[in-house]
């Protein structure tokens, strides 16, 4: 059972993560933008493509990469604020041992850690992959691939990438629809 004080260090202790996370990722997303806007531009790719394919992806890569970063810091930061306005020495002198003040932070780390290997497990090896492909073609084209055609996925792709003035021989389009 979560007491007040447990509540309050684990809600100021994952407000202080979250916060470092989004501002640190906001700033690698614009610094990342600036340095690959001519090869979005060369890319053809759609904003939704860019959006959704790389930069969520992108997010999730290099937040979950930076993670033990990001507690580090909020441990800092957040514990600082505490002993800033006196409030370690208050819990401290009024009886919670050391072990009883650092006990929401282990159920804060824990939970953090559970996301992570979430991530790592899950749905990091997939995100790679989709944005490491986005990375390395120097032309994309996106491949509408709707249930009410009767095309088959190979129809689809060739003429995709037909209209896109693209080609791709048949040994090449086979491993794309075996994987999708």
């Amino acid at each position: 059972m979560l007491k007040t004080l447990d509540r309050y260090i684990i809600r100021q202790f994952l407000g202080t993560f979250f916060l470092l996370l989004v501002l640190i990722m906001a700033i690698a997303v614009v610094f990342d933008i600036s340095e690959k806007t001519g090869d979005f531009a060369k890319s053809h790719a759609t904003t939704r493509e860019i959006v959704v394919d790389y930069y969520v992806n992108f997010i999730l890569y290099y937040a979950n990469f930076f993670s033990g970063l990001f507690i580090f810091l909020a441990v800092l930061l957040f514990t600082s604020r505490l002993a800033g306005r006196s409030e370690v020495i208050a819990m401290l002198s009024g009886g919670v041992s050391f072990n009883r003040f650092v006990r929401p932070y282990m159920i804060a780390a824990t939970f953090l850690a559970a996301i992570s290997l979430y991530l790592n497990v899950f749905l990091l090896p997939g995100a790679n992959r989709t944005r490491l492909a986005f990375e390395k073609a120097e032309r994309a084209a996106a491949l509408p691939c709707y249930a009410d055609t009767e095309q088959t996925l190979e129809a689809i792709i060739r003429e995709t990438l037909k209209a896109a003035g693209l080609t791709v021989a048949s040994e090449g389009s086979h491993p794309v629809t075996v994987t999708l």
